[in-house]
């Protein structure tokens, strides 16, 4: 199942640096490529991986679903794991550091004082 042009320019355009970065680096492609050069993929169905991958990587599709997918778009029964396995170790690691990231940044955030009193010790003593 594939997802129209305009969803994924919504996405790409709403996403964070970081994730743009993930999605147009060269190291992603050299990845998807070395997975689909190891497990045989042929042409069509090693392009569609890289735009199951994408989705997944913009939010598109849950990480969740990647395996369904992969048999949806004719890859072989056969490596249908090898691919989930080198993609989880390989490209969706990447992804996790960028959301764990993002989220030690917004808590970070969430935990500073919104007017700064008390953000530090001597802002307190100063304070009182």
């Amino acid at each position: 199942m594939g997802i129209d042009f305009e969803k994924v320019a919504e996405a790409i355009e709403k996403s964070s640096p970081e994730i743009k970065n993930l999605m147009f680096s060269s190291e992603l492609v050299d990845k998807i490529g070395i997975i689909a050069e190891e497990n045989k993929l042929e042409e069509e169905t090693a392009v569609k991986l890289i735009d199951e991958i994408g989705y997944v990587i913009l939010s598109l599709k849950p990480r969740t679903s990647f395996l369904r997918s992969l048999i949806e778009i004719g890859t072989e029964k056969d490596v249908v794991d090898s691919i989930t396995k080198a993609v989880e170790e390989k490209i969706f690691i990447e992804l996790d550091k960028i959301k764990n990231t993002g989220n030690s940044q917004e808590k970070a955030k969430e935990s500073q004082p919104q007017n700064n009193v008390g953000a530090s010790f001597e802002q307190i003593v100063l304070n009182q």
